[in-house]
């Protein structure tokens, strides 16, 4: 399983889909877990830390781990979780649907960067002078790519301005609209058609880039700094982000969300997945709300053989208001949850959930 790829695809992570929809970042935290001591956030804002129980933390847990894009656990579609494999159409026929957004969007941008350096050879460019080309998507629809170049030679280089507007535009998976522009920070290789390789640094704006699928649409705004390496055979993606805005509908209902502070990295090999991520957060749902963080304590891995998905392992810790949640993704569909409700070091509350039960949907749209 390759975490990008030249026809649009966007893996959305089955674990991990619905919800960077529930977290909103607020600044302050380390790697370590620790929360924000801070009482504002990067914009000023209050915060209140959230307050974890046993009532609440399967909620908690599922936004969490959803928001990280964490998993991908059922990644071959089988078994219980299966209607997870597409996003956040989880109790629905298994449709188009929204993926997870932080990797949605490091997805996004290595696909057109690469696609938009490939589109220079097809076409006179001059150096200094803006110009565009406008082509079909994989399905239907069309994207139109901008060019600011600052060299002849057909290649991208750094300085490089790149705008795609997406109109109607069908990857095979969802129905992207609205706009992105990247700026080329370095860039090398993707030559080869057949297998491209090679590196890039990227930093992209995201403006009212909507994806759509079902009932569902995820409207996306904001900034974010993508390197890659890809090689064929170990490739590694890595995103920051300061600050991405979203707004959820489904069904007429929206719910809004910032994410800062994102720290996440992917490395993808034949055999094997692993994602590190951090951030900061804040949410405001009917069984929880307030600020925490989340840290990686083990990565999150996922393993396959020649007979497919086997499963995964990994462990996160979310830091809230004077407690603790430790998630640890265990097997093919299931979390093992524990919860130091008075952050004394002792666990007082443990649960095992399957994919199926930490469900969001349910909280994000009542």
């Amino acid at each position: 399983m390759k975490f990008c790829n030249s026809n649009l695809k966007y893996y959305t992570f089955p674990l991990a889909t619905a919800l960077c929809i529930a977290l909103s970042g607020c600044g302050g935290g380390d790697d370590s877990g620790t929360p924000a001591t801070s009482t504002t956030n990067g914009s000023g804002d209050p915060l209140t830390g959230v307050v974890i129980t046993e009532s609440n933390m399967a909620d908690v847990a599922a936004a969490v781990i959803m928001s990280t894009a964490a998993s991908d656990i059922g990644a071959s579609g089988a078994g219980s979780n299966s209607n997870f494999v597409l996003g956040v159409e989880t109790t629905a026929a298994p449709v188009a649907a929204i993926p997870a957004p932080a990797s949605m969007l490091m997805n996004l941008v290595v696909d057109q960067a690469k696609r938009a350096s490939s589109n220079l050879d097809a076409q006179a460019v001059v150096v200094g002078v803006e110009s565009s080309q406008t082509v079909p998507c994989h399905v239907s629809g069309s994207q139109t790519y901008t060019y600011d170049l600052q060299d002849p030679s057909g290649a991208l280089v750094a300085g490089d301005v790149v705008n795609v507007s997406f109109s109607e535009c069908h990857d095979g998976i969802h129905l992207l609209n609205g706009s992105m522009q990247m700026t080329v920070n370095a860039f090398s290789g993707f030559t080869d058609p057949i297998s491209p390789a090679g590196s890039m640094d990227v930093s992209a704006v995201f403006t009212n880039l909507i994806a759509s699928g079902g009932q569902t649409s995820l409207t996306m705004d904001g900034g974010m700094n993508v390197a890659a390496t890809i090689s064929g055979t170990v490739d590694s993606i890595m995103a920051q982000a300061s600050s991405i805005n979203y707004v959820l509908e489904r069904n007429g209902v929206r719910r809004s969300m910032t994410l800062k502070n994102l720290n996440q990295k992917m490395d993808d090999a034949t055999d094997r997945f692993e994602m590190v991520v951090s951030e900061d957060f804040s949410a405001s749902f009917p069984t929880f709300s307030g600020s925490g963080n989340v840290a990686t304590v083990s990565p999150i891995v996922s393993y396959w053989d020649a007979n497919g998905y086997v499963g995964t392992t990994g462990k996160l810790k979310v830091a809230a208001d004077s407690s603790a949640l430790y998630i640890t993704v265990q097997g093919v569909d299931s979390v093992y949850l524990e919860l130091d409700s008075d952050n004394d070091g002792m666990i007082e509350t443990s649960m095992t959930k399957t994919l199926v039960e930490l469900d969001l949907l349910a909280d994000l749209f009542p």
